[in-house]
This record gives C-alpha cells, sequence and structure tokens, in this order.
C-alpha cells in the first residue's frame, strides 16, 4: 500500500469515528454545548429545603427520577473535583456515616482520568463531557474491534453504534461509573486480538491498560460481567489456537497474553482496588446473599419483549412505569432495559443465517448474547457464576447481565450487515429479500402477540395511569414502523448496496438517538444553586458539627436525602452507599427508626456522633433537647444536649468532659488543640477505621474503637497537640503495585514496539 493510499484510508476511518463522536454529540449536546446538566438536580425541588423555591424556579416535575445521580454521585464526583483541584488526594470523605473511606467506596472512581475532568471544570459541566469523551471513546474502539474482524466501515458502524447507545448504557447514563466501565471493553478485545494476531506483548500490555482503567471507572459489579466476556474469548481465541486456527500465535502464548493482561490491569488498579477490597471484607454484605434471594431481582419473561419495544411497559420519563409490579422485588426501569435497536435485533438473523458468511466469531458471540439472556434472567447458568465466582453472592442486581446481550448483539448487528451486502454482492438479491421478508415477518408477529397481550393487560390500570393503554399502542405501532423500516432497507441493500446500507445506518442512528435522547434528562444548572435560609444558616456555623434530615409528611422525598449535604459542604450523620462499614452498621442499628427510616431525635446515639441540627418539615416542639431555631422552608432544630466533635474524658466515664478545640479539619487530617492532662483519653466523634493514626506532640499513639465505633487515644504524659491522620497501608502498598504495573507496562509496550 502506498503512502497515498494509506492516508486516504486513514481519513476514511477517522471520517468514521467522526461520525460516531458526531451522534454522541447530537445525544449529548444539551449536556455539553446546551448548558444543561446531566443530573437530575431538578430532584433538589421536590426536597427540603429547596422545595419551597420550587414555583419561584418554574420547576414543574422531575424529568428523570434517578435518585442515586443526586445523591451519591453529584455529591462524590464534586467533592472529588474539590480536593484533586487543591492538590490533595481524598482518601477519606467525613460529610457521610460520621466519615467513611472515600477511595474505598469504589464508585468516588479518584484515579479514574475522567474524574479529574471535575478538577477541571465545576461538576455541573463535566458530568455532561465526561459523558460525551466516554462514549465516542468507546464508540471508537468497537468500530476498531469489528474492523480488525473483517467488517467494512459501514458494516462496523452498524455494531459500534448500538453498543454506545445501547439500553444499558443509556439507561444507566446518569451514574458514570456503570455507564463508564463498558466502554473499554472493546480496547480489551482490540488490543487482546492484535496481540494474538501479530505475537505482540506491545499490544497485550494495551490490553492489560484497558483492563487497569475498567477497574478505575468504578463499578465491580459491571467490571464482573465484562470480565467474563474477555476471559470467554481469551478460552474461545485460545482454543481456535490450540485447533490450529491459522494467523495466530500458539496456543500457550495466545492464553499467555490474556493472563498478563489481566494481571497487569489488576495490578495497574490496586492503588483503588486494595482499598476497596479491606472494606469489602468490613461491610455487612461481606458474606454475601442466598442464592434464592439474588435470583429473586432476576428479570420476568414479559421484558422480553422490551428487546423490541424499550417502553412496552412504560418509561419513568413519562411517570408510568409499571413494569416494576412484574418482579418480586420491584426492579426499576434502569434495571430492566436491554434495547439496541429495532434493525440491530433484525440484523443478528443474516450473522447466523447463511452458513457461508458464518465464522467462529458468530459462534461465539450468539453464545454470549444467549449467556447474557440466561444470567439476567436467573437460569442455572447463574446458579454456575455463583458458585465459581464468589464475590458475586454480594451483588443483587443479576438483571445487568444484559450487558452481555447488548454488546454481543451489537457486534452481531454489524457482522450480519456485512453478511447482507456480501450475498447482496456475490448476487443473492433474492436471498437477502426473502430473509429480510421472513425476519420482518416474524418480528412483527412478536411485537404485535406481545404488544396486544400486554395492551390488555394495561386495561385494568386505566384509572391509576390514564392513557396507559394508548400509550402502549402507540409502543406497538413504533415498533412495527422501525420493523418495516429495517426490514425495507434489508431489502434494498439487495438491489443498490451503498443506498441501502447509508439508510440502514440512518434507520439505527434515528431509532437510538430517539430512544436515549427520551430517557435523558436536560436540567437547568440553576436548580443546583437555589439560594436557601436554611443552607446559609448552617453554613454559617464556624464549629465542626454534623446533622441530618428527617422524613416530613410529604412522603418519603421530604427531606434532604442523605450524602446530598456534602454536596454544600455539611457533614450528615446518615450516609447513602452500597458499601458501609459494619461498625457504622452496627452502631447506627442501636437507634430507634419510625415507618420512615427516620432516627428518633431523643436518641443518645445523635448527640454523641455531634448531630447538632435536625432539619425537617416536621414539628418537634415535643422532642427533648431540641429547640426551633430556624422556621424559613422548613424547620431547623438545634440540639442543646449534643457532644463535641473533640473531647477529653476521664476512664470508663461516657459523658465527654472537656471540649478541645479543632484546628485543623482535612479530608485526610484533623488536628486538635488544648491542655491534655496525663492518663486523660481524647475523643474524637469520627468513625474510627484502618488506616487512621495518632501523634501526640509529635509522638504516634495507639488508637482505640470508643462507643463502638468513634476514636480515642489515651495520653501518657501531658500533650497540647493531637493529630489524626489517615494514610491506610492498603492505598500504600496498592499504590507500590500501580506504580509496578506502570513500569511494566511501559516496558513491554516499549519492548514490542523494538521488536517490530
Amino acid at each position: 500500500m502506498t503512502p497515498e493510499s494509506r492516508r486516504a484510508s486513514f481519513l476514511r476511518e477517522l471520517q468514521a469515528v467522526g461520525f460516531i463522536g458526531l451522534l454522541m454529540l447530537a445525544w449529548l449536546w444539551p449536556v455539553t454545548l446546551g448548558g444543561r446538566v446531566l443530573t437530575p438536580a431538578d430532584m433538589l425541588m421536590v426536597m427540603q429545603p429547596w422545595k419551597a423555591h420550587a414555583r419561584e424556579m418554574g420547576f414543574r416535575r422531575v424529568q428523570m427520577p434517578f435518585l442515586d445521580a443526586i445523591q451519591q454521585h453529584y455529591p462524590w464526583r464534586k467533592f472529588a473535583g474539590e480536593r484533586l483541584r487543591a492538590g490533595e488526594i481524598p482518601l477519606w470523605n467525613p460529610y457521610m456515616f460520621c466519615g467513611a473511606p472515600f477511595v474505598a467506596n469504589n464508585q468516588s472512581a479518584v484515579f479514574y482520568p475522567e474524574t479529574w475532568l471535575f478538577a477541571l471544570m465545576p461538576a455541573e459541566r463535566a458530568f455532561g463531557w465526561a459523558a460525551l469523551l466516554s462514549l465516542t471513546m468507546g464508540g471508537s474502539f468497537m468500530y476498531a474491534f469489528l474492523r480488525l474482524l473483517g467488517l467494512r466501515r459501514s458494516s462496523a458502524l452498524a455494531g459500534a453504534v448500538p453498543f454506545t447507545m445501547s439500553g444499558f448504557v443509556a439507561g444507566w447514563l446518569l451514574l458514570p461509573t456503570v455507564r463508564a466501565v463498558p466502554m473499554w471493553l472493546p480496547l480489551m478485545l482490540w488490543s487482546y486480538e492484535l496481540a494474538v494476531r501479530r505475537r505482540s506483548p506491545g499490544w497485550a500490555a494495551t490490553c492489560g491498560l484497558a483492563i487497569g482503567m475498567q477497574f478505575l471507572a468504578g463499578h465491580l459489579h459491571v467490571s464482573m460481567l465484562v470480565l467474563i466476556i474477555f476471559g470467554a474469548y481469551v478460552a474461545f481465541r485460545t482454543v481456535a489456537s490450540w485447533r490450529g486456527a491459522s494467523g495466530s500465535a500458539a496456543w500457550p502464548s495466545v492464553l499467555g497474553y490474556g493472563i498478563f493482561a489481566l494481571a497487569a490491569g489488576v495490578m495497574l488498579a490496586a492503588i483503588q482496588l486494595l482499598p476497596v477490597l479491606e472494606l469489602v471484607g468490613m461491610n455487612p454484605r461481606k458474606a454475601g446473599q442466598e442464592f434464592a434471594d439474588l435470583v429473586a431481582n432476576r428479570m420476568v419473561p414479559a421484558q422480553l419483549l422490551t428487546g423490541l419495544m424499550p417502553n412496552l411497559l412504560g418509561n419513568p420519563v413519562d411517570y408510568n412505569f409499571w413494569g416494576w409490579v412484574l418482579s418480586p422485588t420491584h426492579r426499576e426501569y434502569v434495571e430492566t432495559v436491554w434495547y439496541y435497536g429495532v434493525a440491530p435485533l433484525l440484523l443478528m438473523g443474516p450473522a447466523l443465517a447463511w452458513r457461508k458468511t458464518r465464522s467462529a466469531q458468530t459462534g461465539f458471540w450468539a453464545a454470549v448474547w444467549l449467556a447474557g439472556l440466561s444470567l439476567a434472567w436467573g437460569t442455572a447458568v447463574y446458579w454456575v457464576v455463583y458458585v465459581l465466582v464468589p464475590p458475586a453472592r454480594q451483588l443483587p442486581g443479576i438483571s445487568r447481565s444484559v450487558v452481555l446481550c447488548c454488546f454481543a448483539g451489537a457486534v452481531l448487528a454489524g457482522m450480519g450487515c456485512e453478511a447482507l451486502v456480501r450475498q447482496a454482492e456475490s448476487g443473492e438479491a433474492g436471498r437477502v429479500k426473502r430473509l429480510a421478508a421472513v425476519l420482518g415477518g416474524l418480528a412483527a408477529a412478536a411485537a404485535s402477540v406481545g404488544g396486544v397481550w400486554i395492551w390488555l393487560l394495561t386495561g385494568a390500570m386505566e384509572q391509576a395511569l390514564p392513557g396507559i393503554g394508548a400509550y402502549t399502542l402507540h409502543q406497538l405501532a413504533r415498533c412495527l414502523v422501525l420493523i418495516a423500516a429495517a426490514a425495507g432497507t434489508m431489502a434494498l441493500i439487495a438491489q443498490r448496496v451503498r443506498l441501502g446500507v447509508a439508510v440502514l445506518l440512518a434507520v439505527i442512528a434515528v431509532d437510538l438517538l430517539a430512544f436515549a435522547a427520551h430517557l435523558t434528562p436536560e436540567v437547568p444548572a440553576k436548580y443546583l444553586h437555589v439560594p436557601t435560609r436554611v443552607i446559609d444558616l448552617l453554613r454559617d456555623d464556624p464549629s465542626v458539627f454534623r446533622m441530618t434530615s428527617l422524613v416530613g409528611d410529604g412522603g418519603p422525598m421530604d427531606r434532604m436525602s442523605p450524602n446530598l449535604p456534602m454536596a454544600f459542604g455539611l457533614q450528615d450523620v446518615q450516609g447513602s452507599d452500597s458499601l458501609v462499614f459494619e461498625g457504622y452498621s452496627s452502631l447506627w442499628r442501636t437507634v430507634p427508626q419510625d415507618d420512615t427510616g427516620s432516627p428518633d431525635p431523643a436518641s443518645p446515639v445523635l448527640d454523641m456522633l455531634n448531630c447538632k441540627y435536625l432539619v425537617t418539615s416536621r414539628d418537634l416542639s415535643r422532642a427533648p433537647g431540641w429547640r426551633k431555631v430556624l422556621a424559613a422552608e422548613c424547620n431547623v432544630y438545634e440540639n442543646d444536649e449534643v457532644w463535641p466533635r473533640a473531647s477529653l474524658r476521664d476512664g470508663d466515664r461516657t459523658q465527654p468532659a472537656q471540649p478541645l478545640t479543632i484546628t485543623r479539619y482535612e479530608a485526610n487530617r484533623v488536628q486538635i488543640e488544648g491542655e491534655i492532662a496525663a492518663q486523660k483519653t481524647i475523643l474524637l466523634a469520627d468513625t474510627c477505621y484502618p488506616g487512621w493514626k495518632a501523634y501526640l506532640d509529635g509522638h504516634e499513639r495507639p488508637i482505640a474503637v470508643a462507643n463502638g465505633l468513634l476514636r480515642s487515644v489515651k495520653a501518657e504524659g501531658q500533650a497540647r497537640t493531637v493529630e489524626f491522620v489517615y494514610y491506610p497501608s492498603s492505598f500504600l502498598v496498592g499504590a507500590f503495585l500501580t506504580c509496578v504495573a506502570v513500569l511494566a507496562l511501559a516496558g513491554t509496550w516499549t519492548l514490542g514496539r523494538m521488536r517490530r
């Protein structure tokens, strides 16, 4: 190939990648260039204290009610960005659960490059741009992988677009960790395949880098599913090499490349994985769940239809999702959506139908697709995973296994497009038309029977969900139109290949763009910056204190959700996370709670944990020890019996004595000053967790657990200054292993370049 032809080929590849990027921008432009935010900030308008300003802010209703996005990921990313911008690695989070490890949270993803965007720009802007970059990257590498498998550009695009805009990705778009992990799988497969074909350790190193990145992206459940695909692919290529497949290395090398990449990826992510594993061993879920409890979260047969009609059971954006009633554990929409387009689903037919265009790769990806169905629908296949992969016992969301279907289905869609074009170019136009008619007819029949069945079920729901019947019929009509367009376009390919493929790509893009954009909120950033007298009052208090919020009479959202206070610089006694330190959980279970899950204000545990304020719409005038200090957007009560954050006490005395002055309170460091007499005990009302060290006047002293959770240090002699520093050995060892992995990957990549 001449330099000119190589340059022209590169430009054509670049155009294809540009098409993917432009499509992602068309989807996400409101939350990037449009100034909106990719987080449900409008949920604040139904919470305290912001709901009092809802009318003046022009609020009507929440676009996409997804609580975890605003109460977890927004505060976490904002906090990470602020601390990184200040030049500090936030190993510890002082804002939730009376203090909790932050890196060990895993979804904090502090060491993931995408998170660093939040240090470079405001969080409300970073969410959109991070999503755009991530999806464009994932789609581009999926395109590259399909090209490596021998697909032409148009066919590779027919696979890359459905993967990047699938229901799994669009449904979880607001949770950056869940969305980001699968985006590295195409690079893992592409670089591993290149390592096998070129016998290149350098490409194996690139694969290791991608594996490390998907770990650092911050969601171990999705990482497990991604690694199931990667491990199966390594086994598939190893067996193919052992059986004498041409164009690859010997089978020990093929297997070795995969093992090396996995080991290097784990080591690369050790700086985050080791703290996570430390916390996993100290959380209440460490024993896992029984198989029957996990399988209760499976998808149900009716949800097979959502692969053709994603909103057949309603949509939370339209406030009519009723599919949760079909599941024993009431699974939400995002836990069950697995749509990746009508045309891509039909394109799986040509990939499998003709022996002439089938390959071993086709069979492998069909098996992955079936495995995804088997796992998500809780068949015996999941029991095998439950037995062989012990960490899976702590992961209840088995329906997320549909990521296997979305990825494998996208690969098969690309292969199906390639098969159609090859058959048309070989003069088999009649076979192409017949197959298009058969696939269209079968899909239309399945959609009609299933759609009418669901429509009959919705008849009893009209009173609770007015118009749900018409909505269901609309979903059916939309599906039938798309089936006709997909089948007609497949038939068009038989006559005019280039035009037919172009129209097919347009049908895929329009279908998925309409689906994904409808599911994606475009929220004005102003909702994140509503001034309130309640928050102003709490921020103006110069002392170090905690607060919490009680659910009011307006329903479960009538409060300031746990974790959310950290976005406004307020420390909460409560929190929201999937990994919780068992010491905190054990203590919190001793606090009486009402039917809403709110703690009893009279509990002495709140006093001990330095809970100075309660924010609620309730009337607590009869609650002992609490007095109202503000009645504005809602009520704020101050605790007259609150313990100071830092104090001295004598021996086994349960009540704190002399308050101490906190002169420095940071994420990883707390400094206390005062006249500390010999044999006195310093009590800090923060979580005592492995990795904290205490220094009295510069001399290290052991830390003991007080009252089941708090940090205490006994002074042997007189002292003036106490300093607590968080520097866990899990982070130190993990950082060392990560540095070793970086050097090993760089060296291997350099060696691979030299061998070329």
